[in-house]
């Protein structure tokens, strides 16, 4: 099946099945399905799905639909009023990171780079997200730089940047599946090495959309006290990016790593950026 059929069949199936919900194209390759009441819409990235398995046909069709049908269930509602309060939601603002080509132009964002927008978010119940837009800054009276740079402060320990050893993480790993040798390895490289020189994971205490704490001033200023005023970020996903000290002779091996992760290992909603990017002096820029 061709995949302008594939997009038309689905719509079709999707609006037989839901005719109590808008069907919406949200984007070229978007299409968000709207119940009324409920202020969360799950969205489906119809390219994606079609990329991942192109010999589609209605049987798969319908289980897409079966699928779509449980997410709409489990959408949480919103409390406007509290969603409205600035009291309430100023210390659930965190950034994320995503690319560009997925953030849809109402959002609040600013730029990190040509590929990477930071865009300010709040997450509610059921693990719901909701990126904020200029309605909900005019409810608040706040502009978009106070919002930004009240998501910056953050302290609330669930979107606080944790910068942890790359070795740390492996001997957890280690530990965990109980490979004493290779433990014992991990142990003496950590000691042998110059913290300069070793790689760090940037994220939160979650692991969970993470990148963004790279932003954040004060985890700025910790990896500055590791690395002096230049380093190398490594986009590893929404959720991560990997903290290296710079050198130009390795740009060119870890970009290939960053792809080769990207599109052998990666998942396609994880995907972040296929370059490295330099903190220098406060500003983030991708090469």
């Amino acid at each position: 099946m061709e995949y302008m059929e594939f997009k038309k069949q689905l719509v079709e199936e999707l609006k037989k099945a839901f005719p109590h919900c808008t069907i919406d194209e949200v984007a070229e390759d978007k299409i968000a399905i709207k119940e009324e009441g409920k202020d969360v819409a799950p969205v489906l990235r119809v390219d994606e799905i079609y990329q991942k398995d192109k010999e589609i046909d209605e049987d798969k069709i319908a289980a897409i639909v079966h699928l779509l049908n449980k997410a709409i269930e489990d959408a949480p509602k919103i409390d406007r009023e509290r969603i409205s309060s600035w009291e309430h939601m100023k210390d659930l603002l965190f950034i994320r990171l995503l690319p560009t080509e997925r953030v849809q132009e109402e959002i609040i964002r600013f730029p990190l780079t040509e590929s990477v927008s930071c865009v300010i978010s709040i997450e509610i119940e059921n693990g719901g997200i909701i990126n904020i837009n200029k309605e909900l800054c005019d409810a608040w009276g706040k502009t978009k730089v106070e919002v930004i740079e009240t998501a910056k402060h953050n302290r609330d320990e669930r979107y606080t940047g944790i910068i942890e050893d790359v070795t740390s993480r492996l001997l957890k790993i280690g530990q965990e599946q109980e490979l004493d040798e290779d433990i014992d390895l991990f142990i003496k490289i950590a000691n042998e090495r110059e913290a300069e020189d070793r790689q760090f994971i940037v994220s939160n205490s979650r692991g969970i959309l993470g990148a963004g704490c790279i932003i954040q001033p004060e985890t700025q200023s910790e990896l500055e006290k590791i690395f002096g005023g230049r380093f190398i970020i490594m986009p590893s996903s929404v959720h991560e990016v990997i903290v290296s000290k710079y050198s130009e002779d390795d740009i060119e091996d870890i970009r290939e790593m960053i792809r080769e992760v990207n599109h052998d290992m990666q998942n396609p909603r994880d995907f972040l950026c296929d370059n490295p990017m330099i903190y220098e002096n406060g500003a983030i820029r991708e090469v």
